[in-house]
């Protein structure tokens, strides 16, 4: 069973705070099939489930790295079939009060 506990990659810039995931982490999950993401305005808690990911190699809930209000979703990964996603792709970007 392969180990998801922390996989981001915080990008922070200001109060922004872009997530990806990074390369080693997506090689882990092997091909996306699909991503649960929360809502823009959801208000997230550090610890807190906050994506749900079903891939080739594991199927779970991730938790937020971060405290912070999303502000947007790349709706080009959400739901279904997001197999292409690469390292450079962003999946959450919150703001931190």
């Amino acid at each position: 069973m392969v180990q998801f506990e922390n996989p981001w990659k915080v990008v922070k810039s200001g109060q922004k705070i872009m997530l990806k995931l990074p390369q080693e982490e997506l090689d882990k999950l092997g091909p996306i099939y699909f991503l649960d993401l929360p809502d823009v305005g959801a208000q997230l808690q550090a610890g807190m489930p906050c994506i749900s990911i079903e891939a080739a190699k594991w199927i779970g809930t991730s938790k937020a790295p971060v405290d912070g209000q999303v502000i947007a979703v790349n709706q080009a990964v959400a739901g279904l079939n997001s197999q292409d996603l690469t390292s450079q792709d962003w999946i959450l970007e919150l703001v931190t009060h």
